[in-house]
């Protein structure tokens, strides 16, 4: 059972698919990295007074419910991309918007994320601050989908990034990301980060 853990709509339980494709985020694991995200303000904001969502585009990539990125939207969030390539679980997370009826805040783009649009396809849209990415382990998808996202556009300058994987997975030794912090919690690792700007 999957339920929104904090904000305006805490408690509410979210429709989710069953297959292989979908892996959701467990109910323990969000909250223990939306704790970290909102007792570290400045990892999103840097010149935050203490605010850790309003104002912020996010992207939710591997969607699966929508359960991360309707989670920032309870919390304060301006505005949520999901990024899901299975239509059933496309369905699912636009009900889930409805339920909640914040259809105004969330864009749903269907099709692989490693072959975004590009975000001016998009009118009035804006790139996202921070991207959570949940693929499925082991098959090398992370760093080659932040890339495509970078160059379509979807991503500010300076983005952070929340990512989960396999324990065992490594991290890249690429001089393009900072990691900040790294938790495990079972077989999963989660991992926080920003986009650095590299001078040439």
């Amino acid at each position: 059972m999957i339920r929104i853990i904090g904000g305006k709509w805490r408690g509410t339980q979210l429709n989710t698919t069953r297959g292989h494709h979908t892996r959701p985020t467990a109910n323990r694991t969000r909250q223990a990295v939306f704790n970290i995200l909102e007792h570290n303000p400045s990892f999103l904001n840097p010149h935050s007074s203490g605010l850790v969502w309003p104002g912020q585009t996010i992207i939710d990539g591997f969607a699966g419910s929508g359960a991360l990125g309707l989670e920032c939207l309870s919390r304060g969030a301006l505005k949520v991309y999901f990024f899901e390539q299975h239509h059933e679980s496309a369905l699912v997370i636009k009900r889930n918007i409805q339920r909640l009826s914040c259809n105004n805040q969330a864009d749903i783009i269907i099709g692989d994320i490693l072959h975004p649009p590009a975000l001016r396809s998009y009118p009035s849209s804006s790139p996202a601050d921070l991207v959570f990415l949940d693929p499925p382990y082991s098959q090398g998808l992370l760093w080659p989908t932040l890339q495509q996202l970078e160059h379509h556009g979807w991503l500010q300058k300076n983005y952070r990034f929340v990512l989960e994987m396999h324990q065992n997975e490594s991290l890249p030794n690429n001089a393009c990301y900072h990691f900040w912090r790294t938790e495990n919690y079972g077989i999963s690792k989660i991992v926080f980060g920003w986009r650095l700007t590299i001078e040439t």
